[in-house]
């Protein structure tokens, strides 16, 4: 095949609207439009509502995790109910979401490694699939405080969220919000 003919098939194919979501989920134009859809989505942060469902952003309290002894996960805490995203945050109705921050506020021990995990599961705990985990690690220096990049899967809105951590220091806590973003599909 000459240069000539490589050129003009490529100008085609650049040249050609694309399905993008549409399409199939294999072919670049997928791909492309489905980053593009993350990078500029919608994003919320959330916090404790005291109830075990998500609170808006403008009114993060942060959740408590307490790790247990011996370097254990200490007890998981719901942090969300099933449809607990909140519609409302949103211009569309989402059907899935993606958590991909965890904001850590503070820490109660310094100098150690904290490992935090996110779940979920439509029903109870013992039931859910791990989606995620970070560590922390907190100086002696001073607080450690910001957003924690995690990866997730897409979690459909029908799910419960469960988060837990674990500590070298016994009963350590951190306190945190959850960063998520959502998708109509």
């Amino acid at each position: 095949m000459s240069d000539g003919m490589i050129a003009k098939i490529l100008r085609t194919i650049l040249g050609q609207a694309t399905p993008g979501l549409e399409g199939n989920s294999n072919c670049m134009d997928y791909r492309i439009a489905e980053i593009e859809r993350h990078f500029h989505g919608v994003e919320r942060y959330y916090g404790d509502d005291g109830d075990n469902t998500m609170s808006v952003a403008n009114s993060l309290t942060p959740w408590v995790l307490t790790a247990g002894t011996s370097e254990a996960f200490g007890t998981e805490v719901q942090i969300a109910g099933a449809n607990d995203v909140i519609a409302a945050d949103f211009p569309f109705t989402p059907v899935k979401f993606e958590p991909h921050e965890i904001m850590v506020k503070t820490t109660s021990a310094t100098g150690v490694l904290y490992e935090v995990e996110l779940w979920s599961g439509e029903t109870t705990f013992g039931a859910a699939t791990r989606r995620g985990v970070v560590q922390v690690i907190r100086g002696t220096g001073g607080a450690v405080s910001g957003p924690m990049k995690f990866q997730s899967p897409r979690i459909s809105v029908a799910e419960k969220l469960w988060l837990r951590c674990k500590c070298e220091t016994d009963s350590a806590t951190i306190t945190c919000g959850l960063g998520l973003h959502a998708y109509e599909g």
